[in-house]
């Protein structure tokens, strides 16, 4: 789903600064859960989750 959010936002001409921000938080936010996963903090896990799902809907609704 990145991937898609990435490329519809670059066809809809979004502003690149703020979806190369988003993109580059995305990607933070997996990392970040990756490290949570690890050290087993399952209740901020899924707040980095939600957060990443943030990220991901945010694409989209700027490609509007």
């Amino acid at each position: 789903m990145f991937i898609a959010a990435v490329l519809v936002a670059g066809v809809r001409d979004v502003d690149p600064s703020t979806s190369v921000a988003l993109a580059w938080g995305f990607v933070g936010l997996r990392v970040l859960y990756a490290l949570c996963y690890i050290r087993d903090l399952a209740r901020t896990r899924t707040l980095v989750f939600f957060a990443n799902i943030g990220t991901l809907i945010a694409l989209f609704v700027l490609a509007l």
